[in-house]
């Protein structure tokens, strides 16, 4: 199945709803009617900025300045191992315990 945009000024709710199910998300009326409306103020300013004439004007990253400051790697003094397992809140024999955040566990 080809998809086809329609123009930005022809967005549906039944646009609004196909991207929710690719999304899988479930919309309320309300919220597919607001989010059209939020759709359709983006896309506008989609065009607006495509008509704008940047003929000749460079690429760039960022309007921002960016320097990158770099300095020399050189080794330090690590921690000693007690001191970093003193700090812990919990510990586990030598290792720091932490909160599981996966489901399931292998053991």
């Amino acid at each position: 199945m080809e998809y086809h945009p329609t123009p930005m000024a022809d967005l549906s709710i039944d646009d609004v709803n196909r991207v929710a199910a690719l999304a899988k998300l479930r919309l309320t009326p309300e919220e597919a009617q607001a989010l059209l409306h939020d759709l359709q103020g983006i896309l506008g300013h989609i065009d607006t900025l495509q008509d704008v004439d940047v003929e000749g004007i460079e690429p760039m990253a960022s309007p921002l300045e960016h320097t990158n400051r770099l300095r020399p790697d050189t080794p330090q003094a690590t921690l000693d191992k007690q001191a970093i397992l003193d700090l812990a809140p919990e510990t586990q024999g030598d290792f720091v315990s932490v909160p599981r955040v996966l489901e399931g566990h292998a053991e």
